[in-house]
């Protein structure tokens, strides 16, 4: 869990992922509270390991999830993590349905 306070980030095409241009032709950026539902989510996407600066950071996808079964708990509490770690973030719940 962190207390720093949210900040802007850059802006996502929600369907691509890929960075948008706002109406002047510069790369938009996008404020709290979407900015950080979006770093929520671009920190869910991130697997173990991707981030060649914090290899620490991101959800443990090859070795724990993926061909793997998890009990639902445990995946569950791996976004919650992941979430907890986004600055601004101070409550996180992760709902499977």
């Amino acid at each position: 869990m962190t207390d720093v306070a949210p900040l802007s980030t850059l802006l996502l095409d929600v369907s691509t992922w890929d960075l948008v241009v706002d109406a002047s032709g510069n790369i938009a950026r996008a404020d709290p509270p979407y900015s950080t539902a979006q770093d929520v989510a671009s920190a869910i996407k991130t697997f173990l390991g991707e981030c060649w600066f914090d290899t620490t950071r991101g959800i443990p996808y090859l070795p724990n999830v993926l061909g793997g079964k998890p009990p639902i708990a445990i995946f569950q509490q791996y976004m919650i993590n992941v979430a907890l770690a986004v600055p601004g973030v101070l409550r996180s719940q992760c709902v499977i349905n």
